[in-house]
């Protein structure tokens, strides 16, 4: 609940609990609650005025006005009152648990690629950081960094598959030592069974055990609806399109992991 909020209903509470002790003819507490309630209102008065709230509608609109096209059809949310780091910077958005951006899929054939440009910001922060979720129909995809690597994993079926990558060999670009972006691209593509990743020209290919199915489907950009992990970076660009045919696998075979759940 907002601070501010909540600082209005114990004004509510106690300036109604002293009207209350007053009636009982208890004067001395309704003078004491009438007093604390003073106090309270004049602070919540102060903040309002020296720290008012964003107008988020507007928020939302500047946001959708300066950032990339591939970006303006997602939906906005917009959870904190205070933000510690810019939401826009040059034309590419923060995603942390601030700010979630969403979007409905229908993807209705099994070969498609996800292709982004992203800059992390993960300076003093060591939690899990997902770039890219999605969920569909008992399927879905997670791109995340955890202890120093990128993974792309896919689960449908129950049977999950993936692959990673340690970020020391990606040439990977962090807000704390560079200004450039990180070119990523994920790939499923059930006909010829296969998955990749590719970060900054480095592609790591893993073999899919199961279709994925995301006709009816919502891609979560940043962030993880199940769980408490974001993405801590800048989005800049992503658009998604269908995965060319055949894929090409020839000489990429590492940092594979399959793991099947019958």
């Amino acid at each position: 609940m907002d601070a501010r909020i909540a600082g209005i209903i114990v004004f509510i509470l106690l300036f109604a609990i002293s009207i209350l002790f007053m009636k009982k003819e208890n004067p001395k507490i309704s003078k004491l609650l009438f007093i604390l309630s003073a106090i309270v209102g004049i602070v919540n008065f102060f903040s309002f005025i020296l720290f008012p709230q964003p107008d988020y509608e507007k928020l939302k609109e500047d946001i959708i006005r300066e950032i990339d096209e591939s970006l303006q059809e997602f939906s906005i949310d917009l959870r904190c009152t205070e933000f510690k780091k810019p939401i826009i910077k040059d034309g590419a958005i923060y995603i942390d648990k601030c700010v979630i951006m969403f979007t409905e899929l229908n993807l209705p054939s099994y070969g498609y690629v996800i292709d982004l440009k992203f800059r992390s910001n993960w300076k003093n922060s060591d939690s899990k950081h997902t770039i890219v979720f999605v969920s569909g129909d008992d399927s879905e995809i997670h791109l995340y960094e955890y202890m120093g690597s990128i993974y792309f994993v896919t689960k449908s079926e129950g049977k999950i598959s993936g692959v990673y990558s340690p970020i020391k060999e990606l040439n990977w670009i962090d807000e704390s030592f560079g200004t450039g972006w990180n070119e990523i691209k994920v790939l499923w593509n059930s006909e010829e069974g296969k998955i990749w990743l590719e970060v900054n020209g480095n592609r790591i290919i893993g073999e899919m055990k199961s279709n994925l199915n995301f006709e009816k489907s919502k891609l979560y950009l940043g962030s993880c609806p199940y769980e408490n992990s974001y993405a801590e970076g800048y989005f800049d660009r992503m658009t998604v399109y269908k995965a060319a045919d055949p894929v090409d696998v020839s000489g990429f075979s590492t940092g594979v992991f399959t793991v099947g759940i019958e």
